[in-house]
């Protein structure tokens, strides 16, 4: 997905938070906390704040200069793959991997999309707008931690992920 640059008076941040957490607990089924369910990215490694205090992820971003990782995507169960904007995907890159057709040729698509990672966006602020970068969150394995890479292909992902934030956009 390309960058995307938005006036921070012209975006509904706080409706924007709102619809994803609204998807996460559509998938958790249960209220989420959004201090699990949205990162703080410091050199690629995710973070999240204790769960016992609300965050402010609008001071976080505009007073603190943090940049948060929001999820637009469930993780890959094999199927096709449910999304923010209510609707779900199925990657283009799909092949009959040795369980079936539930992988993604990671080589194809230029990222890994498993069932320990989501895509989202990294979003910052810089000179008075909200920035925002499409960024895959993996869960991590075996030889490396968690960790968020941005993504600047998502392919079939990329048009409603950039639909889903000009919805918020105001004026």
């Amino acid at each position: 997905m390309r960058e995307i640059r938005v006036a921070i008076d012209a975006y509904n941040l706080d409706a924007f938070i709102r619809e994803t957490l609204n998807f996460l607990e559509l998938i958790f089924q249960h209220e989420v906390d959004p201090s699990f369910a949205v990162a703080w990215v410091d050199e690629h490694e995710p973070e999240y704040g204790p769960e016992d205090v609300r965050r402010d992820h609008v001071a976080e971003l505009e007073d603190e200069r943090k940049v948060l990782f929001f999820p637009f995507s469930a993780s890959n169960e094999g199927g096709p793959i449910l999304c923010a904007d209510g609707e779900e995907y199925v990657p283009d890159d799909w092949y009959a991997g040795e369980y079936g057709l539930d992988e993604l040729d990671d080589e194809a698509a230029g990222f890994l999309f498993g069932a320990s990672e989501c895509l989202g966006y990294l979003i910052m602020v810089e000179d008075g707008q909200y920035v925002f970068n499409s960024a895959v969150h993996s869960g991590g394995s075996q030889f490396r931690g968690p960790h968020v890479e941005l993504v600047p292909d998502c392919g079939v992902f990329d048009v409603p992920m950039q639909e889903f934030i000009t919805h918020f956009m105001e004026g």
